[in-house]
């Protein structure tokens, strides 16, 4: 007889409504078993609410980036929102430090760039329009639920420090950043059926809208042509990608469309694309200014400083001795002079 059969076997002699839990709980044990001292992240509201991600002991980023380990869209997420500190010990806080933006704790505290916060697992974390919450699989205190009776108490709590023990030697390297966003668009395409019966709210559709514009702008990054074209949704529904690209990038133009025809269930594609010469969308620097306040002047007239917005949606956002650089839709340029 297996341990979980002898277990169940003692517990269905208890007339108990908590040992009928405590059967049903170790009934469906095997996948937690095989997790134990993992944390779990669930996403309880915003565009991915009801995903969930598992990650071992360490540190993970969360944001809208390629480069985080959880990586979810949605209103006023930042690249690199924050940062969790999972700590291996079975009754340690998790600590949490924003890096591009802020978050919101459960008693209601905002804890800023710079800072840092311990939180217990199971405490909700707000940031943008979306939250989480933190559990640790198998976690020991989930398991002391009053009126267990003493068997299936002392068996469950005999039971923990050997599952953490086998967990331990079972801990393998998380899937990588492109699966998991491939998962969360996933959910996202899921949802935006839901959107076409109407059952999904007008703030949740232009989430789920702008998800698809931010695939769509990281594919033309891949394609190196993030530069010359750019993506947005529209109130239709449709992704609108617009600008131009020269003879010379004319082939990953159409490495792109053949991509997005051949992705499923993505919205209809707007191409307000046209061929132009190499560079004639990217601002020309006529000279530079290097002081307290240094400033860029451009061929086109424009004058601007660290922060200016310039044409087509460019922003300034350093000026060295070496180079200027210029960001758009998360896209950064170095131009040289």
């Amino acid at each position: 007889m297996s341990v979980n059969n002898f277990i169940n076997t003692g517990i269905s002699k208890i007339n108990s409504a908590d040992a009928t839990h405590a059967k049903a709980y170790l009934s469906n044990a095997n996948d937690t078993f095989k997790h134990a001292g993992h944390y779990m992240l669930e996403v309880l509201d915003g565009v991915h609410a009801g995903s969930t991600y598992i990650q071992k002991t360490g540190t993970m980023t969360v944001g809208n980036s390629r480069e985080n380990e959880v990586i979810l869209f949605g209103a006023n997420i930042a690249p690199r929102h924050f940062e969790i500190t999972l700590h291996s010990g079975l009754f340690s806080q998790l600590q949490i430090r924003p890096l591009d933006a802020p978050v919101t704790l459960e008693d209601g505290s905002i804890v800023e760039v710079g800072q840092h916060a311990n939180i217990s697992t199971d405490e909700t974390v707000t940031f943008g329009d979306t939250e989480i919450i933190i559990s640790r699989i198998a976690d020991p205190k989930s398991f002391i639920k009053p009126g267990i009776r003493a068997m299936a108490f002392i068996c469950l709590l005999a039971m923990i420090p050997i599952i953490y023990g086998m967990a331990a030697g079972f801990l393998g390297t998380v899937a990588e950043a492109g699966s998991r966003m491939a998962s969360t668009m996933q959910y996202g395409i899921e949802r935006t059926s839901s959107k076409l019966l109407g059952t999904v709210s007008s703030a949740s559709s232009q989430s789920i809208d702008e998800a698809f514009a931010w695939t769509v702008r990281v594919k033309l990054e891949d394609l190196k042509l993030n530069h010359k074209l750019r993506a947005s949704p529209t109130a239709d529904g449709s992704i609108r990608v617009y600008g131009n690209v020269s003879d010379a990038e004319l082939p990953r133009w159409t490495s792109f469309l053949q991509w997005y025809d051949s992705t499923s269930n993505f919205p209809p594609l707007i191409r307000d694309v046209s061929r132009a010469k190499i560079g004639s969308n990217i601002p020309q620097i006529k000279s530079v200014w290097l002081d307290d306040n240094p400033s860029v002047f451009f061929k086109d007239g424009i004058v601007g400083s660290i922060g200016s917005n310039i044409k087509d949606g460019w922003k300034i956002v350093d000026i060295n001795d070496a180079s200027v650089m210029i960001e758009r839709d998360g896209a950064v340029i170095s131009l040289t002079y």
